[in-house]
């Protein structure tokens, strides 16, 4: 049994790169199949195992310094390799139309017989690994760099990399199919495409000799697909909703709600209508897509900007055609894994059977099918209610997303946004042709004042276009609102603006055309676009990129945090996403935890010691269900870090993640496990590279050295908040360090106990994160205000007021074994674990 692949499944042009050709036998590797590519760059890719093991054993020996550049030559010699052997996916899988868990290597569900849907592909060169696993576990020596048989095993590479330090029981760890190399985007959706098509016409076959239409028993037609309590609408998600929404929903209820199939639903437009067959597309326009009462505008205004790229937007349905059958195939990209999820075509709809909730005109059913699909992988339609843009063009596209924050008075880095830098972002993304949403938000501006400019507050809207006149003088973005023409703009450039008639040429060029007055189309000045909108979220759509995701929890074991070796063979352009894993029905819910992703620099030595000597990408922390970042990394090999940060300790009912990579040529990623407390060296790093250092009335100039050796690093780039460092490079005396914030609104302070006051004593030659501040709700801003004094004393104990006699109070663990972020470090044992 199995499913046969070959080069005709895929799109595939005469003259291939390299590059594209591993692309294409990853994919085929990835489905136990012996089935390959060939060309003429195939010759170079074969090789004996005596030659294999021989250059394993080079690479070992030039393998000191795990996170640098690497040359050349040595990565050619990496790359020669390709194995032709069947991968294992060593974690369980659920199937994505039964929902059943299935074991480890089960290749079939083993309840309704479809293949795995999801395909994780490790790296060719690392496929045999599970061949030579009883001799790893008989030279487990091999974990020594010193040991004098490393260099005679193929598993040496990765061994020696892998340092045992006893004392501490520091180890990263060993893991089975633990490499992933990055495979073109197509290849990776027609694979997926490939299978489930066969599972869906498995079912459609048998519907047609039962005569029946399909029913989807894991998303019923029922309340509870409507409702996260199988009820009613919760008073929590009320919140989340502008009034005017609330009112509509309870128009509504659960009493008017019926499940019609299409051939029973009457449309919403003309009563020719009536007559015409229900199609899933038919030329499908971002004017088509209609917001129902469900507060999903953040998905719906996804749909409606995808719109603009028809070529994108049918990939999201893979069933493209109408059925009687009712049965459709949705893939979507969940918490930054991709899910093709089976739906039925009941839907909901009110009393006088006009659908319910989101729609697409001229009886077209991709809107309302998409959205069921979301709301099944979500729990329920109140589920998805509330979101942000970006995660609504993450979900449909998979492509990476990026935030830009357009500044607001209520931000503390409001000061720092260049409007001019801005606006040649937008310019250059719809150059691009990205795609565009914007959120409609500011909470210093009264209702009344949205109200009267046509406005929603809390609102998405789709960005359509961006404009420029000649003279440079007038600078202009085009906004379309999902709900239509009730709620249009109705300030300077709005329809009806004498502004058109002053600027004939403008108007040429941009109003005079065919238009709806209904479709909820406006054009708005930069100027007002900045006051009234919160952000502009950016997906960056891309032709011939490559993509690597991963699934893993952030603690995988105790004192333990996952991290990534990301090796690159050529200069690359790179987007990184880590997204939270969330369960079924707390989409919604608030974040109260922080997620941040770095890319870092760090050198490894014999004896357990390493460096962290750059963090060459970071993103900002943020809190939110996932956070992106991007930039260029020269050849080499780096380690990735996602970090989660969760200051109240609330609950967590998941710490597991997905990392997204895109990138502009091929990459490899290889799991790790690393010590927990790495992440305090990593945050002291982070405040020297990224913080200011204060001046105090204790310190010369800040550009010569510290006549007292005692330098503070303010971190407030990256941090959304404020962390404090404190070094003490003085050879004898201790630093006796009083903090104190003056005014905290909104804000958590990392210090248990603390009433807003600290007390440190420093030790000489360390240095110690005194305190980390962070917002406490996201849809709040926060204020900050600090200050803080120090003295240089022979002392090793507070000598007066709180925690006298203590180092610190509030107390801390000062074992620099243990995981406290404050707890003292010695510089010249940081490289040192």
């Amino acid at each position: 049994m199995g499913v046969g692949y070959s080069e005709r499944n895929f799109s595939i042009y005469p003259n291939i790169s390299q590059e594209v050709e591993a692309s294409l036998n990853q994919i085929l590797h990835a489905f136990d199949h012996d089935i390959s590519f060939q060309s003429e760059h195939n010759t170079d890719h074969l090789s004996t195992e005596k030659e294999s093991s021989n250059t394993q054993t080079k690479r070992s020996n030039l393998q000191h310094h795990r996170s640098r550049s690497l040359d050349h030559s040595n990565l050619a010699e990496q790359h020669r390799f390709v194995r032709k052997k069947p991968s294992v996916i060593k974690r369980q899988w659920q199937c994505q139309f039964c929902l059943t868990r299935n074991e480890t290597d089960a290749q079939l569900c083993t309840e309704c017989g479809s293949n795995k849907i999801n395909v994780y592909i490790p790296v060719m060169d690392h496929l045999d690994r599970n061949t030579n696993k009883n001799h790893h576990h008989q030279h487990k020596s091999l974990f020594t760099p010193s040991s004098s048989s490393a260099s005679s095993s193929s598993t040496t590479r990765r061994q020696s990399r892998n340092v045992l330090n006893k004392n501490e029981n520091f180890a990263l760890l060993e893991e089975e199919n633990i490499h992933r190399r990055s495979v073109l985007v197509a290849h990776k959706r027609e694979v997926d495409e490939h299978i489930v098509l066969r599972h869906v016409d498995k079912i459609l076959r048998t519907c047609v000799r039962s005569h029946s239409k399909f029913k989807d028993e894991n998303f019923p037609a029922s309340p509870h697909s409507l409702y996260i309590n199988g009820s009613t609408l919760s008073k929590s998600t009320l919140t989340l909703l502008p009034g005017q929404q609330q009112t509509n929903l309870n128009t509504t209820s659960i009493n008017n709600i019926q499940w019609l199939r299409p051939d029973q639903i009457i449309p919403e437009e003309w009563e020719e209508n009536v007559r015409t067959q229900w199609a899933v597309y038919r030329d499908p326009k971002p004017n088509d897509v209609l917001q129902g009462t469900l507060g999903d505008c953040w998905f719906i205004t996804a749909l409606s900007v995808l719109a603009e790229e028809p070529e994108y937007l049918t990939r999201v349905l893979i069933t493209k055609q109408y059925n009687y059958e009712g049965i459709y195939c949705v893939r979507l990209c969940k918490d930054g894994e991709w899910t093709q999820v089976l739906v039925d075509d009941r839907l909901p709809c009110t009393s006088d059977r006009r659908l319910a909730y989101s729609q697409a005109q001229r009886k077209q059913l991709w809107v309302p099918l998409i959205e069921k699909a979301l709301a099944k992988l979500n729990g329920s339609y109140e589920a998805i209610i509330a979101g942000r843009c970006c995660e609504g063009l993450a979900t449909v596209t998979g492509s990476p997303c990026e935030t830009l924050i357009l500044g607001r008075s209520n931000n503390p880095d409001d000061k720092n946004v260049d409007y001019d830098r801005l606006w040649a972002k937008l310019l250059h993304s719809r150059l691009q042709k990205f795609l565009m949403c914007a959120m409609c938000s500011n909470n210093l501006i009264s209702r009344e004042e949205f109200d009267k400019y046509g406005l929603l507050n809390i609102h998405a809207y789709s960005l359509q276009d961006v404009k420029q006149s000649k003279d440079g003088r007038h600078k202009l973005v085009k906004l379309r609102n999902p709900w239509g023409g009730t709620y249009r703009w109705t300030g300077d450039w709005s329809d009806n603006s004498r502004l058109w008639h002053e600027n004939p040429d403008l108007r040429r060029e941009l109003l005079d055309e065919k238009r709806n007055k209904r479709d909820g189309v406006f054009w708005m000045p930069f100027v007002s676009f900045v006051r009234y909108f919160e952000c502009v979220d950016i997906c960056k759509l891309r032709h011939n990129w490559y993509e690597v995701r991963d699934t893993a929890n952030f603690y995988p074991a105790p004192k333990m945090m996952q991290a990534y070796y990301l090796t690159l063979s050529h200069s690359t352009e790179l987007d990184i996403a880590l997204h939270r894993k969330i369960s079924k029905n707390l989409r919604i819910h608030r974040s109260d935890v922080s997620l941040c992703i770095a890319i870092i620099n760090m050198e490894e030595q014999p004896h357990g010691n390493y460096r962290i000597y750059s963090i060459p990408i970071i993103s900002q922390r943020g809190q939110h269900k996932f956070i992106s970042t991007d930039g260029y990394l020269s050849p080499g090999t780096y380690v990735i870090l996602p970090l989660l940060s969760n200051p109240i300790n609330k609950y967590l009912d998941n710490t597991e993640f997905t990392i997204a990579i895109h990138s502009s040529h091929a990459i490899d990623l290889e799991r790790i496990r690393i010590p927990l407390r790495i992440e305090r060296e990593f945050l002291i790093k982070l405040c020297i590279f990224y913080g200011d250092q204060v001046r105090t009335a204790n310190s010369s100039d800040r550009d010569t050295n510290h006549s007292d050796g005692v330098t503070i690093y303010e971190l407030k780039k990256y941090w959304n908040g404020l962390m404090v460092l404190v070094e003490n490079r003085h050879p004898t005396k201790y630093v006796h360090f009083h903090f104190n914030c003056t005014v905290s609104q909104n804000a958590f302070i990392s210090r248990k106990d603390s009433q807003n006051e600290l007390f440190d004593i420093i030790p000489p030659n360390y240095r110690q994160i005194i305190v980390s501040i962070t917002r406490q709700s996201p849809s709040h801003s926060f204020t900050i205000g600090h200050d803080f004094q120090y003295n240089l004393s022979s002392h090793d104990y507070i000598k007066h007021g709180e925690g006298f006699k203590l180092k610190h109070w509030p107390k801390i663990d000062e074992d620099q074994l243990n995981n406290d972020l404050h707890t003292p470090q010695s510089i010249s044992s940081a490289k040192q674990y």
